[in-house]
């Protein structure tokens, strides 16, 4: 290979890096942001599940917009929004919370689709798992570095600027070559895959609002951020096991560790050592889910022709089914916790068993080749 193709290849990478990097670094970090504010700041839960269901109805609506124009200023406005929301907290308030809610939930398809139409089935774990673990990376390293969510919001709107010029360059990859997916579109696996991440969104919701009820709010925000460190730093291994052994037993693999750490909770209950513990793995499971249920598992399952639509309707459940987790869990909370963590158990189980009928979406082939190249 000459070396300008080596120095191409190296700028196409790095290019690849910088645009998705960008765009999942604004979308998770909007979308962290409010979901912790909602938690941990004293929002009506119906002002929550309001909040969600706008996430929901903004993918839905921003995925008839064909106008890249309109596209294009859509996170300019919203970061432009974001700075006068930092001021006196506003961000805070209802009805500017459903606001960045709805701008949040509306670019985030048309600014992750494109991620998925840029990598093949062969590369896709490992491809999206280095852009997915860098934008965790920033995230939490602006939270830390910042006192108040009003700083978070103002540090938040400053990097969407600057990286504007490539968070642009989504939409011209959305409208330009349509490209095939190598699995055609397969609606029982989509609605195995997409019941257990639901079920999973339930748990983890239901679990974390147990945390408020029991523990200190400082306590009950700074394990929510403290589970990012385990996801952050597993998602780079879970890219290179997916794209060898298969998504379905990663995921399986996963759903296996939180039931144990569901059932050590439902042992004891009040042991803080058992909540660290419950912490870290429900971190490594989110990362792993992460990648794997909000990118790679559609790329497998969705075809080129209508992959937007149909990806939008996946986020668009996914929001909305998290905002009626959300509004059914506070309630739930107030049960003795080892009946909830009993219960959070078996609903895993149940996830289990659905992701065991489902069939597994890297190819057989592909894994085969790589077992004899080991």
């Amino acid at each position: 290979m000459s070396t300008s193709n080596i120095s191409g290849n190296k700028r196409e990478f790095l290019e690849y890096i910088l645009t998705f990097w960008s765009s999942i670094t604004w979308i998770y970090g909007s979308y962290i942001l409010v979901r912790s504010v909602i938690y941990y700041k004293g929002i009506d839960v119906t002002v929550g599940f309001i909040c969600f269901l706008s996430m929901g109805v903004g993918v839905f609506l921003s995925s008839l917009v064909k106008d890249s124009r309109i596209l294009n200023a859509i996170p300019f406005l919203q970061a432009s929004l974001q700075f006068l929301l930092c001021y006196n907290n506003m961000f805070e308030k209802p009805f500017y919370l459903m606001i960045l809610s709805a701008t949040t939930g509306a670019f985030a398809p048309h600014y992750l689709a494109p991620l998925l139409l840029e990598t093949s089935i062969e590369n896709r774990g490992r491809r999206t798992a280095i852009v997915v673990f860098l934008s965790i990376l920033t995230i939490l390293f602006g939270y830390f570095m910042t006192a108040t969510y009003g700083a978070r919001v103002f540090l938040l709107a400053c990097f969407r600027l600057i990286t504007y010029p490539f968070v642009k360059k989504t939409s011209e990859i959305l409208e330009g070559r349509p490209k095939e997916r190598e699995i055609e579109y397969r609606s029982r696996e989509s609605v195995l895959y997409l019941s257990s991440i639901l079920i999973f969104f339930f748990v983890d919701i239901l679990v974390f609002q147990v945390y408020l009820m029991k523990y200190p709010a400082t306590l009950s925000d700074l394990l929510f951020w403290f589970k990012y460190i385990p996801a952050s730093m597993v998602i780079p291994l879970i890219g290179y096991v997916i794209d060898t052994l298969g998504r379905k037993g990663a995921i399986l693999l996963t759903m296996l560790g939180l039931a144990f750490s569901n059932i050590m909770l439902t042992i004891f209950p009040t042991s803080i050592e058992t909540l660290i513990t419950y912490t870290l793995l429900d971190g490594v499971v989110w990362g792993s889910l992460t990648l794997i249920y909000y990118f790679v598992i559609w790329g497998d399952l969705l075809d080129g022709k209508k992959f937007l639509e149909r990806y939008s309707y996946v986020l668009s459940i996914l929001y909305v089914t998290e905002g009626a987790s959300y509004y059914i869990a506070t309630y739930l909370a107030t049960l003795p916790p080892h009946q909830l963590y009993l219960f959070s158990s078996l609903l895993i189980i149940i996830s289990i068993i659905l992701l065991w009928f489902a069939q597994e979406t890297l190819p057989y082939e592909i894994r085969e080749r790589r077992r004899l190249y080991r």
